[in-house]
């Protein structure tokens, strides 16, 4: 995404020298990393963590509270954006305490389900540079950080 692409990063990287172009060719480096599908450890994992939450006893989903939401926003570094760049972390943060509530409930439903809705789980790649006195414009220069949902953060 070439949004996420900042000031950071090179006015040329790979022989791209567009922002489309230079998107297009970190996607191509990162696309396996990006479009991995389940294997047979993730499906293992996947299946024993389903397994410890169908045993689990409702009372022991009620363990979210608000206290403990609040205490996890609190931890939240500031001027952090979210994935879509609709808000950042200082907004939940400097919320009204009734979030903390909502949010609690919300995630004490996520164990209780066993589910979270897909747009809560999107993510974006960014390229950083690795080396600052490296070639800027070596794509071998860069690692991919993926910028996540706050809200799954806080979870």
């Amino acid at each position: 995404n070439a949004e996420y692409m900042g000031t950071g990063c090179s006015s040329t990287v790979d022989g791209a020298t567009d922002d489309i172009s230079i998107a297009n060719e970190f996607a191509s480096i990162y696309k396996d990393l990006f479009n991995r599908g389940y294997d047979s450890d993730l499906s293992f994992i996947e299946s024993s963590i389903n397994e410890q939450i169908s045993s689990l006893n409702s009372s022991v989903c009620d363990l979210i509270t608000p206290e403990l939401v609040t205490c996890a926003l609190n931890k939240l570094k500031s001027a952090k954006s979210d994935v879509d760049n609709i808000f950042n972390s200082d907004c939940l943060k400097n919320a009204n305490v009734d979030l903390a509530e909502h949010l609690s409930n919300l995630f004490n439903a996520f164990v209780v389900h066993g589910y979270v809705p897909l747009f809560l789980l999107r993510f974006a790649l960014v390229p950083i540079i690795k080396d600052k006195l490296g070639s800027m414009t070596s794509s071998t220069n860069y690692r991919a950080i993926a910028i996540s949902s706050l809200i799954i953060k806080v979870f």
